[in-house]
Parts: structure tokens; sequence; C-alpha cells
């Protein structure tokens, strides 16, 4: 028994293994990192444009009602827009789901639109 072990010893078998393993253990990590960044990412892609949609919804209300006539707000686009970003979510599209904002952003630029909120 003891030539074998002194055989493993010598071809440093151990050694191999225990480099595989960690090779593993940080492969895994890496992965993990990656997740976390894409959607560390994708929150603030998410977040920048749902800004620039709202404040082009700011001035819906900041008219007056002959010059939302002249220039309506088009909502149209606005909620394309962000219906857009969200739905193209790969990390993060199970939190948008769970929270239902998907579902409440088209009512809230419909109520945006008639001049008031509708959440």
């Amino acid at each position: 028994m003891s030539d074998w072990s002194s055989l493993v010893g010598g071809l440093g078998i151990g050694s191999l293994i225990g480099g595989l393993v960690q090779q593993y253990f940080s492969a895994k990590q890496r992965h993990r990192d990656w997740v976390k960044d894409n959607k560390k990412a994708e929150w603030r892609e998410l977040m920048d444009e749902m800004d620039t949609c709202l404040s082009r919804t700011q001035g819906a209300f900041q008219r007056s009602v002959s010059e939302r006539l002249t220039d309506p707000f088009n909502y149209m686009a606005t909620l394309g827009i962000g219906s857009r970003v969200m739905n193209n979510r790969i990390f993060i599209a199970d939190v948008l789901k769970k929270s239902g904002i998907t579902q409440k952003w088209p009512a809230t630029l419909f109520g945006v639109n008639a001049g008031h909120v509708a959440c």
C-alpha cells in the first residue's frame, strides 16, 4: 500500500485535484460577480431611461390646457420607450414582473395624458 501512496504523491495527483477544485470555485465566483455586475448595469440603464421618460411627462402637468392642445404630450412614444426598456431586461426581469411595474407603466402614462396620474 505504501508503494501506491508514494506513487500518487510522486505524481502530484493531490496537487492536481486541489488545483481543479480551486479552479471550479474560482470560476463559480467569477460567474456570480459577472451576474451581479450585469444586474447593476441593467438597474442603472433602467433608471436612466425611466428618468428620461418621466422628465418628458413633467411638461404635461406644468402646461396650461391651451398649450396642451397646441403641443400635445406624445405619451405613445414615451410609453414605447419605457415598455421597451422594461421588457429588454434579462437579469432583473423577474423582479420587474413580481413588482408589477410593467403592468402599471401604461396605466400611469394614460393617466398623465389625461392630466392626472392613475397608478
